[in-house]
């Protein structure tokens, strides 16, 4: 207490301040690291990069063309300007005040997260040392000038930069130990404590991103909380400080304090009887003067509080740009616990979901038409579809749905920023609510549709606005089909990921991960329980000892199943092996590749040359030579025949030989015009194999038993492709621009309905 006290009043000489600072960080970490976090970890772990590497190197859409796109961005190159500099010791927020540096800071942040995803999927060092220049420019920050939003402005900018550093900290050895410990140090400056705040400090502007974040925003519209908690959940990943982590875990999902952490702010505030300004939209009261005594009050960012129980969000009567910005930052946030092993995406009956479908119905509706919502929709208090409510803060109470920008009723934000264009986050949360955890598609209706849109008219996601969305999804999120879990291996009852590369081997017990109940997504298991009580205790396949080292798939039923993800980096034939005792007769199994049966049925032999008992170990070869393409791939192996006939140590896939190389030729398309007669765009592969197109824009032109059918006036990307046989690898996708024009010549495109 009284080191930190002395920090507190700035009488310690820099040189013992600075050896104070690092042994607080040491002790705090030690002492607060219980959980064993994944690492990489925050919005992607080590699998997921496998995943963004292995596509890109394939050659598989939407991965090749997204990182494409990325690697022209100006803040991914190896050769950006970094622009901070270790003497920088004060951030400075306005941007008329002198040394105004906010934008240097935030951008910087942005190119050391976009050089690090470089840097893992193309092995390019450039890249990790561009990023690791950018951390050290800033690592002696002391101070943070902020305008009186401290919350929104240490939040905005530590998230991406956070995000960098998690992923070169544990995949590059270029960034040295004492380094890393002046960034962390930076961070939390004047030090990180659960028992005092150093509120002298932090009144002084004498302190950095964790105490202008720590405690949300009470006085404040949810998303300023929000910036901020995501900064929090994403440093305690970093940082290894389960403290730190579960204070934004815990105070999103409205649960008290840690009892050995700072508590969160109490309340309410006394709201005002007479307001300050009156709005159709909104009424506006002043901030309470004084707080109230209720323990962690929880304000506007708490999930519960910033969408309501119908989906509508607290700044719904705000504009929606906000609101979109804020439901955004929740899913991002449910990205980072999911990758941590907590399913906040599900929270209150998947309230997280309710607030993107209530904004997405609200906001495209506006400008397009669907055969149930043939006008835009209106949610009112007298349609039971909008609430008039307080928020908690007390400053704002909600009386109609806001089109335009608060107050400026000349600056509508309805139908503006609702696309990927502008805030790309959908990939994300259509990859887990859609493709991992399979909620109802009617749960996601509103979010599919705007994604489509989005596609039709921007193709893929990029960085959207500034720097406050994930982007990218189309590389960084996207998931491989029948991939809905992740590979791992287990270290001390925890998931470590990292993905099976073919060819080689893969221990049968290292099935995918689910955070979740993985029942029915990366197995199919006919016991309630893991009989065989080893290694992976808490999930219902069966595993025990294996009597050869290591743990065995056992009690293996008729009509189970297990789910690999490995990649293949080069197509070719293969040969599956698999070690496997059989304790009986008239065992089966067959083994599918992406969803192809590559093996058939099985039959595993018992006895005589074969496996002749439990702790008989052998090897066989399953079924005959096939044919894989390269990319991220499920493998899922099925049970069946005789139950309990067999059990398996390892597969391991062989390498046979290559595939040979096809291209596709594909010419320009003339100009067309509307009314125009279907026709063969006219492509070929040079093996010979059937070409098969897509359409970029349905809208304009749709693929029907493979020809173009005109639908509309405007341009559309036409992509030819040929995904290979058991004789030629998968063809390099080759895309042509098609222009439609109006009978009239003229060029009209066509709204998408």
């Amino acid at each position: 207490m009284k080191i930190f006290t002395l920090i507190k009043t700035r009488i310690v000489m820099p040189q013992m301040l600075l050896a104070v600072l690092f042994l607080i960080i040491q002790f705090t970490q030690t002492a607060s690291a219980q959980r064993v976090f994944a690492h990489p970890g925050i919005s992607h772990k080590r699998s997921d990069l496998d995943r963004m590497k292995y596509m890109v190197q394939a050659g598989k859409e939407p991965w090749k063309t997204s990182f494409k796109n990325l690697s022209q961005n100006q803040y991914a190159s190896y050769n950006y300007a970094v622009q901070g500099n270790s003497g920088v010791t004060r951030l400075v927020v306005n941007s008329t005040d002198a040394g105004y540096n906010y934008d240097k800071f935030k951008y910087d942040a942005l190119a050391a997260y976009y050089n690090a995803i470089m840097w893992y999927v193309t092995g390019d060092e450039r890249n990790a040392k561009k990023a690791v220049q950018i951390f050290n420019a800033w690592v002696n920050l002391k101070h943070i000038n902020s305008n009186g939003t401290k919350a929104l402005d240490a939040g905005r900018v530590i998230w991406k930069m956070l995000e960098g550093a998690e992923i070169i900290k544990n995949t590059y050895t270029g960034w040295t130990p004492g380094d890393i410990a002046k960034f962390k140090a930076m961070l939390v400056y004047p030090g990180y404590s659960n028992t005092l705040e150093p509120t002298a400090a932090i009144s002084s502007k004498s302190a950095t991103f964790y105490w202008y974040m720590y405690n949300g925003d009470p006085r404040r519209h949810g998303n300023h909380g929000l910036f901020a908690m995501r900064g929090i959940m994403a440093m305690g990943i970093f940082m290894d400080n389960e403290l730190m982590y579960d204070r934004a875990f815990r105070y999103l999902t409205g649960l008290p304090h840690r009892a050995d952490d700072l508590p969160y702010p109490s309340g309410p505030r006394p709201e005002s009887a007479s307001a300050t300004a009156t709005y159709d939209y909104y009424t506006e009261y002043a901030p309470g003067a004084t707080v109230g005594t209720t323990p962690d009050y929880g304000y506007n960012e708490l999930i519960n509080n910033y969408i309501w129980e119908n989906g509508q969000c607290q700044e719904a009567s705000r504009d929606q740009s906000h609101t979109v910005t804020g439901i955004s930052i929740i899913n991002t946030m449910c990205e980072m616990a999911w990758n941590q092993g907590n399913d906040m995406y599900s929270f209150l009956d998947y309230r997280p979901l309710l607030g993107i479908e209530y904004s997405m119905r609200y906001n495209v509706s506006l400008n397009y038409t669907f055969p149930d919502q043939t006008s835009p929709w209106e949610p009112t208090v007298e349609n039971g579809q909008f609430i008039q409510r307080r928020d908690r803060s007390g400053r704002w109470f909600s009386k109609k749905i806001n089109p335009y920008r608060e107050k400026e009723f000349n600056k509508l934000t309805r139908g503006t920023n609702f696309k990927f264009s502008e805030y790309p986050f959908h990939e994300m949360v259509l990859a887990h609510y859609r493709d991992r955890v399979g909620v109802n598609p009617d749960k996601y209706k509103w979010l599919q549709r705007v994604f489509d849109i989005s596609t039709r008219e921007s193709g893929l996601e990029g960085q959207g606005f500034q720097v406050d969305f994930p982007g990218w999804g189309g590389l960084s999120f996207r998931r491989p089909s029948k991939c809905p879990g992740d590979p791992v291996e287990f270290v001390n009852g925890q998931p470590v990921y990292k993905i099976n590369i073919a060819p080689g081997k893969i221990e049968a017990e290292n099935f995918d991960h689910f955070t979740t109940n993985g029942q029915g997504k990366v197995y199919n298991d006919k016991s309630a329980a893991n009989t065989g009580g080893q290694y992976r205790t808490a999930e219902a396949v069966d595993i025990n000892s294996c009597s050869e080292g290591g743990y065995a798939l056992t009690g293996l039923e008729n009509g189970e199943w297990v789910n690999y993800t490995l990649a293949v980096p080069r197509a070719g034939t293969y040969k599956l092996k698999m070690r496997y005792s059989a304790v009986a007769a008239n065992g089966a199994l067959k083994v599918e590749f992406d969803g192809a049966d590559r093996t058939g049925t099985f039959g595993v032999p018992f006895g005589s040359v074969f496996s002749n008992g439990a702790d008989d170990w052998r090897e066989i070869t399953v079924g005959s030579v096939f044919t894989l393409q390269a990319g991220v791939q499920s493998m899922r192996v099925f049970i069946g025949g005789a139950s309990n006939a067999f059990n398996i140590n390892n597969f391991t896939l062989i390498y046979i030989g290559s595939l040979q190389d096809q291209a596709i030729n594909f010419n320009n398309i003339p100009v067309k015009k509307l009314g125009d007669r279907e026709f063969d765009p006219g492509a070929t592969a040079t093996s010979g194999l059937p070409i098969a197109y897509t359409s970029s824009n349905p809208g304009v032109a749709t693929i029907i038993d493979n020809k173009i059918r005109i639908v509309g006036s405007g341009m559309v990307t036409i992509t030819a492709a040929q995904s290979g046989n058991d004789n030629y690898a998968a063809a390099a996708n080759v895309v042509q621009t098609l222009t439609i024009t109006a009978s009239d010549n003229h060029l009209v495109v066509k709204t998408p309905d």
